[in-house]
């Protein structure tokens, strides 16, 4: 009898084990030459008469499961995997081991997977699916009741204030949570959530994935407190009750447009009783039923692949087709979008006037020039030359003791994933000082940081 069976492995290697052999069982899959037998397969989208019914999320999810398996056996596990550099995820996961996100149900989702872009396996064939598999992985999670509540042991004595529950708050406060701090996060909107309820459409972002992450952060022992505007209906003396505060509260100062009739606008109220009486047909969005959608952008129009001094493994910056314009593109077959345009001027509907595009309704989507400034000034805290707020070189410490920034008020505009890194890194460096040192992790590694 042979002393050890052909395939035994160790307890400890059991312990790691490749999701394709955890979540589906079945037909024998070729891991060694996956890469080379499976084509890449991304999810599909939910039929369409079952997507006219509502404004959930466009793509079905749970169909990832039926080729999961043949999707993780292409992974090639790399000697480098640059799926989990700098180049690849902000957050350092460990991709070829389908570890953890720490926020995956809403992650995942929303991410633009900057990880399939440095896929080495992108060099020769169709990157792996990385971004569909870890859907995959949250959505068994919740299947199985597996995603449940893991609060402290045990709590500090120490106080925090979150000021926003966006994706940089909401990763800061859960990881000052996990370390027993007490969490407050202050949200001045009727529900938590920030940028990715109130800045990402339902059809990418279910608003149930954001009620049931939230609803397992409470259950942690995280108090949210909504519909409270610090500097408003919050007094800043409440804050200085803290032992430290974390402003999060995005880049939400809209850039404007210095062009004449840049103010040819009304009030909400006035809008929606006035779009009451209106054809609809002639106007909104395509989906609403749009004669005509028309997109100006300033820049040029990117090339069709990734240009000559964008290299792998840096994300792609070639021309792509979202959903919203593909759906406009499928209906009047053309791209909407006009390239190298800028407005010069909005006329009013007087006579005579000629216009060189006719619009019911123009939406500006200029992007934003940084946080709004009426708290910041209010604490005296300074901004940098991009109109951010300034921080210490190398941390996350603010112009004021005891405050710190993090997202996209400290970075400007920026992915959601790397709002959620300066989230987390920013709670380690409160964690230390807190307590002169701290054991949360840093990107991808277990980091022990001493006294600041």
């Amino acid at each position: 009898m042979e002393s050890t069976k052909k395939n035994e492995v160790t307890s400890e290697e059991k312990k790691i084990q490749d999701i394709e052999d955890i979540v589906t069982k079945g037909a024998f899959i070729d891991k060694t030459q996956g890469f080379i037998k499976y084509k890449r397969e991304k999810s599909n989208y939910r039929l369409p008469e079952k997507r006219i019914l509502d404004y959930d999320e466009i793509y079905d999810h749970q169909a990832v499961f039926k080729t999961l398996k043949v999707q993780a056996a292409r992974c090639m596990d790399c000697g480098v995997p640059f799926c989990q550099s700098s180049a690849g995820c902000p957050l350092g996961n460990i991709i070829p081991k389908w570890n953890d996100l720490v926020y995956k149900s809403l992650l995942e989702r929303v991410c633009p997977a900057p990880c399939e872009s440095a896929c080495v396996l992108l060099l020769i064939e169709p990157a792996v699916t990385i971004k569909n598999i870890e859907c995959a992985i949250i959505e068994k999670g919740f299947k199985e009741g597996w995603m449940v509540p893991n609060p402290p042991v045990s709590r500090t004595k120490f106080t925090v204030a979150v000021i926003g529950s966006g994706p940089a708050g909401l990763a800061a406060a859960a990881q000052l949570n996990k370390v027993g701090h007490n969490i407050t996060v202050f949200e001045r909107n009727r529900k938590a959530g920030g940028l990715l309820r109130y800045g990402i459409p339902t059809m990418k972002l279910s608003q149930q994935i954001i009620d049931r992450r939230l609803k397992l952060m409470e259950n942690e022992g995280i108090k949210f407190l909504t519909n409270q505007h610090v500097g408003k209906n919050v007094p800043l003396q409440q804050l200085f009750t803290y032992d430290a505060i974390l402003i999060a509260i995005g880049s939400t100062k809209p850039r404007t447009l210095p062009i004449s009739g840049y103010n040819l606008k009304m009030s909400a109220l006035q809008w929606i009783s006035w779009k009451r009486h209106k054809n609809i047909r002639r106007m909104e969005s395509m989906l609403m039923g749009a004669k005509s959608v028309t997109t100006l952008e300033l820049l040029s129009k990117p090339p069709e692949s990734r240009p000559s001094g964008n290299l792998w493994p840096q994300l792609s910056r070639a021309c792509k087709i979202e959903y919203g314009h593909a759906d406009v593109t499928a209906k009047y077959g053309e791209d909407p979008r006009q390239y190298n345009l800028l407005p010069k001027e909005f006329l009013s509907d007087s006579d005579g006037n000629k216009k060189i595009i006719k619009a019911d309704l123009v939406l500006l989507a200029l992007g934003y020039l940084g946080p709004e400034t009426d708290l910041l000034d209010s604490l005296k805290i300074k901004l940098n030359l991009k109109s951010n707020i300034q921080t210490i070189k190398g941390s996350y410490c603010t112009s004021v003791p005891r405050i710190y920034a993090a997202g996209d008020c400290r970075m400007g505009q920026s992915l959601v994933v790397n709002a959620i890194a300066e989230g987390r890194q920013a709670a380690r460096q409160i964690d230390g000082d807190l307590m002169n040192e701290s054991y949360l992790a840093g990107p991808g590694v277990l980091f022990h940081k001493g006294c600041i």
